[in-house]
């Protein structure tokens, strides 16, 4: 064993990753190193690859297998398609709980919710994807099980009780932080906007449409951890593992609320996203409304709050503190922009 092999060896070890997947792999493996939770950047002879790891039921990563199977098969761009392993398969086996997966890795970077060139990038995925999925009736073997279908009134509802519960919480503290405090000063304010935000959705068309099919796949997912750009401004999906079923509308909403904040929910911002989205698909009133509803919501404290009360993120108190006053420091422009709406 030369030095080189030494080193991946010992990298392979370090990641707990069995040695092997050296030998499934349809190509030399020169060296390995931990990109995020679920992905390791390989380099080979063949150039840069991607090792994905995929914890969780089978049945899920068949489903995101099929789908990849059929966006690869309508030459769609924007995706990271699995290459073969030796044996013909397009993902192996590490545990009862645990797969892996390989693609091509053509340098990608995360997106910027405040370039327009990256925004408008995220338009054209979203949109591309909403075409493709108008016509997956066509293929049975995109299995729709129950737990795939989403409602955001549901999103909504467990998330106002939350909201009560981390006012507990922070209430009952022996000893309260200052995030607990700032928590407590808002929280009126924030439980006001969630239930006007969860009101205005169900008084829309929204579950009247989803009872009558009126839902498909969407990617859902457009986290900056899900979502990445090449050098040329395309751009990518990473997985597609958090696709659900929902009106078509919400993927388009989910970018409106991930890249407000970013852009100061700004008249220009808000009218490039709509005129870029309508350029593929006409926004009707009922998606408005529902849009309206959506971005009613105070999600972005929300999430916050989740994480710190939940504790999902191992962050100092310090960290959590720098985040909301970021967030209290956008809530003029937020209201200001919803008050238009």
């Amino acid at each position: 064993m030369n030095q080189k092999e030494f080193r991946l060896y010992q990298a392979l070890d370090t990641y707990g990753i069995p040695f092997e997947i050296l030998q499934v792999v349809s190509f030399e493996i020169m060296d390995l190193v931990q990109y995020n939770r679920h992905g390791y950047l390989v380099y080979t002879v063949n150039g840069p690859k991607a090792l994905w790891i995929f914890r969780g039921p089978e049945k899920v990563l068949i489903g995101q297998s099929r789908l990849f199977a059929i966006c690869k098969e309508r030459k769609m761009d924007g995706f990271l398609y699995p290459l073969p392993l030796n044996d013909g398969r397009m993902y192996g086996k590490l545990d009862d709980r645990t797969w892996f997966y390989l693609t091509d890795w053509p340098e990608l970077q995360p997106v910027s919710y405040r370039k327009d060139r990256d925004l408008q990038g995220m338009v054209h995925r979203v949109a591309q994807f909403r075409r493709m999925a108008m016509e997956l009736e066509l293929f049975p073997e995109i299995e729709k099980t129950e737990e795939k279908y989403h409602n955001f009134l549901d999103v909504m509802k467990n998330a106002i009780d939350n909201l009560q519960s981390f006012e507990m919480l922070a209430n009952h503290r022996l000893r309260p932080t200052r995030f607990d405090e700032l928590f407590l000063r808002e929280y009126p304010f924030i439980l006001e906007k969630a239930r006007q935000g969860y009101e205005l959705l169900a008084k829309s068309e929204y579950s009247k449409i989803l009872s009558e099919s009126g839902c498909r796949l969407i990617i859902y997912n457009l986290t900056r951890g899900n979502i990445h750009v090449d050098r040329q401004g395309i751009v990518y999906i990473l997985h597609l593992k958090n696709c659900c079923y929902d009106m078509s509308i919400v993927d388009f909403a989910i970018l409106l609320i991930k890249s407000g904040r970013f852009n100061q929910w700004s008249k220009l911002w808000f009218r490039q996203m709509w005129e870029w989205y309508q350029a593929y698909f006409a926004i009707s009133f009922e998606e408005y409304e529902i849009i309206k509803a959506l971005l009613h919501f105070p999600w972005n404290i929300y999430r916050l709050a989740e994480r710190y009360y939940f504790n999902r993120t191992e962050w100092t108190v310090f960290r959590f503190l720098e985040k909301l006053d970021r967030q209290l420091a956008d809530k003029k422009f937020w209201l200001e922009f919803i008050d238009t709406l």
